[in-house]
């Protein structure tokens, strides 16, 4: 997840828990879809940054 999409999360936390699971699931299936090279690249972008 980029930078938005984190604090959008932290700030509707209460809203949006129930429902994150499925919004992810859905998110990370439209984006493999459209372009998987690039998801994977940009994850390991953020995982390296977050040192994990």
């Amino acid at each position: 997840m980029n930078k938005v999409t984190c604090s959008l999360l932290l700030k509707f936390q209460p809203t949006i828990t129930r429902v994150h699971g499925n919004l992810n699931h859905l998110v990370m299936s439209i984006r493999r879809q459209k372009a998987p090279r690039q998801e994977e690249e940009e994850y390991s972008l953020y995982s390296n940054r977050q040192g994990g």
